[in-house]
């Protein structure tokens, strides 16, 4: 999207396009998890490292939030992946929103939109 050669509409659609994707890995977390977590498995094999959960310390057992994972898969699906998914989506939405696009295309010149 930095190319000086892409106009606003393919840029909007790529945009468009990203969130679409993420959203459906959202949706579908569960499948699609599993099988990154099972090349990740095959990587971690190939280096000998053991996948496991991190401990958890005596003042994280009382949390709201802390409910303690069946396996390590679990564990890092609902401690990262989820959350990293979420927080890309939101940030892609906010930042990027139609309605800034819609002032870009609106002023002729870009320095304007910040006005």
């Amino acid at each position: 999207m930095q190319s000086n050669s892409i106009d606003l509409k393919k840029a909007t659609d790529a945009i468009n396009d990203t969130l679409s994707d993420l959203q459906n890995k959202t949706e579908n977390v569960d499948v699609i998890y599993r099988q990154l977590f099972e090349e990740a498995k095959e990587v971690a094999e190939q280096l000998d490292v053991e996948i496991k959960c991190p401990r958890i310390v005596s003042k994280q057992i009382h949390r709201a939030n802390n409910q303690p994972a069946q396996s390590a898969e679990e564990y890092f699906r609902r401690a990262i992946y989820i959350p990293l998914l979420d927080s890309i989506i939101s940030d892609l939405q906010d930042h990027l929103h139609n309605k800034v696009v819609e002032k870009f295309t609106k002023k002729k010149n870009p320095e304007d939109c910040f006005n």
